[in-house]
């Protein structure tokens, strides 16, 4: 094998070597792997320029470009081969995961003006236009927060389509659409938080308005996103929620108590028949012994006894409740029947969040229709 010689430092070197092990430098052109001879400043096969032949005098070999408008990031770096792959590791690992303000210090400002990497002749600088805006992990409250939350943190708070439901899901699985996912997997994760009977028998046509809107064929049932799909996912995980939070902090502010209409709710319907088994009573009737009365709170728990012990339902929906309120014609809904459950979750601890608009009835909420209802307190009249 023919001997050779590095042409930054003359160590000998074969002809199946790409670095000189002594002092680092890539020996061959990128483009045709030609062994690049000393003082050359070009490819004699391909004419390719050799910027990294001579000290840092010329352009570094390596730039690293990221960036974002509104909601993104702009940086750029550049780099020598010196530099170490752990440290450059670190770095794109922050950038990456910017999302969850790796990048930001503990006050939410613009990064330092220099970024340290390596020696002294590695260290780069980002100029004043250049600056880094890392707001994301901003303790100050008053400004919105574009880290993507967990989740389970969003389950409840966010009123969006089933078919946006899809997509947010597949978004999560995806890790934010860097990698591929397949339908089983969506559902699966889907039915996980959000399982009604109706969302059940109505994901296929759920999911085919999804992958309309946001999804786009790999190959067989494996999936990713469209051009600007998980932009309009993260809109709605954090945008749309931001808006609507502060349109409604406005709006309240400018009417003071005046309240807002309630909107319409889905109704899903469950049996509420009686069961061939004498020990299951219509709700009808159930309600006929428990006598909740005109209590908002007692007639609520009441049903969702109902639906999740004798219907054997593992949670009971906002929806259901509004279908038994109409089946049953029970006067004085309440105006906003979700916050009305969640009032009654958070000051008596008779439900439990499993998402949004589902609620499982906890132990304490049983305990309660089974020994204090029908109350002695209570009107005895028959309120069906």
């Amino acid at each position: 094998m023919e001997s050779l010689n590095c042409f930054n430092c003359d160590t000998s070197v074969v002809e199946t070597d790409n670095f000189c092990a002594k002092c680092g430098k890539g020996l061959k052109c990128k483009s045709c792997k030609t062994f690049i001879k000393k003082d050359a400043e070009f490819c004699f096969n391909c004419g390719g320029a050799f910027y990294d032949t001579k000290s840092t005098e010329h352009s570094p070999l390596n730039t690293i470009k990221y960036r974002k408008s509104d909601a993104e990031i702009s940086c750029e770096i550049s780099f020598t081969d010196n530099v170490g792959k752990e440290r450059m590791n670190d770095l794109l690992s922050a950038i990456v995961n910017n999302r969850s303000g790796m990048l930001g210090n503990q006050n939410g400002s613009q990064l330092n003006n220099r970024l340290k990497i390596g020696d002294e002749n590695d260290t780069y600088e980002l100029n004043d236009h250049e600056e880094l805006h890392t707001s994301i992990s901003s303790n100050n409250p008053s400004e919105e927060s574009n880290e993507i939350p967990h989740l389970n943190d969003i389950a409840s708070k966010i009123e969006c389509s089933e078919n946006s439901w899809i997509g947010i899901h597949a978004f999560y699985i995806s890790e934010f659409g860097a990698k591929n996912f397949d339908k089983d997997t969506v559902r699966n994760a889907y039915m996980e938080r959000r399982k009604t009977d109706s969302r059940s028998s109505n994901f296929s046509k759920e999911w085919q308005k999804a992958h309309q809107k946001y999804f786009k064929t790999i190959r067989d049932n494996e999936f990713n996103f469209q051009n600007g799909a998980i932009a309009e996912i993260e809109n709605i995980i954090l945008e749309k929620k931001n808006k609507t939070t502060s349109k409604t902090k406005k709006k309240t502010a400018a009417t003071g108590s005046k309240k807002t209409p309630s909107r319409s709710i889905a109704i899903e319907e469950f049996d509420l028949s009686k069961g061939v088994n004498p020990a299951k009573p219509s709700l009808e009737e159930f309600m006929s012994i428990k006598k909740p009365g005109n209590s908002t709170y007692d007639r609520i728990v009441v049903i969702a006894y109902y639906i999740t012990r004798l219907n054997k339902n593992e949670h009971f929906t906002e929806g259901q409740v509004e279908f038994a309120y109409k089946a049953l014609q029970l006067s004085d809904r309440p105006g906003h029947l979700r916050q009305t459950i969640n009032n009654i979750k958070n000051t008596k601890v008779w439900f439990k969040d499993v998402s949004q608009g589902q609620w499982t009835l906890e132990r304490i909420g049983e305990i309660y229709v089974d020994e204090k209802l029908p109350s002695k307190e209570v009107n005895s009249q028959n309120i069906i």
